[in-house]
């Protein structure tokens, strides 16, 4: 039997998820011992208390912009409750089956994001948001062979290569969107194999190869990649992520560079000479960056949301982490003015 781990009961409270909510996290795809890292103290990377911390920033924004729709709507849950990945979900999102008991009530507010893969045309109310997402997922591949050929790079026998900090699956339009976030931390530069190897192009090929491969059962979707950050950071020039986006062609023709240059040896001959023309011309229109206070935005608009937000948690916590709470969002842009109102710089 599955260990049974203990979780806070104010993580509903802390992420605005509806209080009768059971196991929420398996309709998101996180984990249990995840889920319960949240309510830890300060010190712990993922606790929700911890000010720098880019996974619990990115759960409560993106959650709340979903509406928490997946909540006990989803008929069939992405992880088990052992925690370990369902392939009968991704069987049905590739088969374009309904993963949803019945039309969401809350249809998420996905479609005032500004994101150009989410245009008037597209419906969003039967999307699929999923965190912590582990590219190199054999339960996800539905059994193909086809995982080592998510990268230009010879990745044979790497149990890793890209985690997206979230991915919203859009299975009508069969389009998957990659989410990067980051607060304070810039690009990591180096995978555990290759040196130079940053996290942006990482996550570009394998969206690419994923939706482009012929190997990959999911070679006739469409993806996006929208690297997540604060507004001031790109403002005032201050992170590599920034630049790298607004430049992303002359990137990939420096890539393609160093492929030739330093990565000779390790070149995945089944992708490089077949695809990574195609991949120069795809990824730059595909590429974009979001700021944190446009999402913050989306969900306040209108409403004294945030405001709410922090009386309940006054109610609930002690100050010192209701201020680590505030300090967070204020890194990520959203401020409160001297009325009193949370509102967007």
């Amino acid at each position: 039997m599955a260990k049974q781990m203990h979780r806070s009961s104010s993580l509903p409270t802390l992420l605005g998820i509806p209080p009768s909510s059971d196991r929420w996290n398996l309709y998101y795809g996180i984990t249990e011992t995840r889920a319960t890292s949240l309510s830890e103290d300060p010190g712990h990377p993922n606790s929700f208390f911890n000010t720098n911390s880019e996974t619990s920033l990115t759960l409560f924004l993106f959650g709340l912009i979903d509406e928490w729709k997946q909540v006990e709507s989803l008929k069939v849950r992405p992880r088990h409750p052992d925690s370990s990945w369902n392939q009968g979900f991704f069987r049905k999102i590739h088969a374009g089956e309904e993963v949803y008991n019945s039309i969401p009530e809350k249809k998420g507010l996905w479609d005032r994001v500004g994101i150009d893969a989410l245009g008037d045309e597209i419906d969003p109310s039967n999307s699929i948001l999923l965190f912590e997402f582990q590219i190199m997922n054999k339960t996800f591949f539905l059994g193909h062979k086809g995982m080592k050929n998510l990268s230009f790079l010879d990745i044979e026998g790497q149990r890793r290569w890209t985690q997206f900090d979230a991915i919203l699956i859009l299975p009508r339009e069969k389009t998957f969107i990659f989410f990067e976030a980051k607060l304070d931390t810039d690009v990591t530069q180096r995978s555990k194999r290759y040196e130079k190897m940053d996290q942006i192009i990482r996550g570009l090929e394998s969206a690419f190869l994923l939706t482009n491969c012929e190997k990959s059962p999911y070679h006739d979707w469409d993806f996006h990649y929208v690297l997540v950050c604060p507004r001031i950071l790109c403002q005032y020039d201050l992170t590599n992520y920034k630049r790298e986006i607004e430049r992303i062609e002359e990137k990939l023709v420096r890539y393609n560079d160093l492929l030739n240059r330093r990565f000779s040896e390790s070149i995945n001959e089944e992708c490089y000479p077949s695809y990574f023309g195609e991949f120069i011309k795809k990824v730059p229109e595909r590429t974009s960056y979001l700021h944190w206070d446009e999402l913050g935005d989306v969900i306040s608009r209108g409403t004294s949301f945030f405001n709410d937000y922090f009386n309940e948690l006054s109610r609930e916590f002690p100050s010192e982490k209701v201020k680590n709470i505030e300090n967070k969002l204020t890194k990520a842009g959203i401020t409160q003015n001297d009325s009193n109102k949370y509102r967007i710089p």
